[in-house]
């Protein structure tokens, strides 16, 4: 249940706008708490592992846990690790179930942190992934936001014509 309500309730909400968050005074929680409780659902993890629970259910948690960590170091600035996590948390799922919910979490987290750092290619083939996902799900949602990414890429690299076409499609 911890990983569930951290995971209902996870802060923060603007990793694409860090700056939002000094405003906001960051959910309420500052950086130690959030930190604490990341530890602390990690601990609950390794101690589920300890004991006779099914391995796909404590990998789906261990995924919850690594994306939030993901998002919250992103979200820090700290790119390296926060995109560590996430791409632990991608490989982790890979193949494990026919739910994608964390598979496309992750690859909006390395888009995010992509628009963040200006990574035209980051976008890029993250967004293709997206839309290969989207395709095989038949998610329209998903790809409505893939495409809205590619062109995004394609403006970051002053690239208006195949822009506004994928913002078009």
């Amino acid at each position: 249940y911890q990983i569930r309500l951290a995971e209902l309730y996870s802060c923060p909400h603007y990793e694409m706008f860090p700056e939002s968050n000094e405003k906001n005074g960051e959910c309420g929680y500052d950086r130690r708490q959030i930190t604490s409780h990341l530890e602390l659902l990690e601990r609950l993890i390794q101690e589920a592992g300890k004991k006779s629970i099914e391995a796909g259910c404590l990998s789906r948690y261990r995924a919850a846990q690594l994306e939030m960590s993901g998002r919250y170091y992103i979200w820090r600035g700290d790119h390296r690790r926060g995109l560590r996590e996430i791409h632990n948390m991608l490989r982790l799922i890979k193949g494990q179930t026919d739910d994608h919910v964390y598979q496309i979490r992750g690859y909006y987290q390395v888009i995010y942190c992509g628009i963040q750092r200006h990574g035209f290619r980051m976008i890029n083939r993250f967004a293709d992934k997206l839309i290969k996902l989207a395709n095989e799900t038949g998610q329209r949602e998903v790809m409505g936001n893939a495409l809205r990414f590619k062109g995004l890429a394609y403006a970051l690299q002053k690239d208006t014509e195949t822009a506004e076409h994928y913002y078009r499609q």
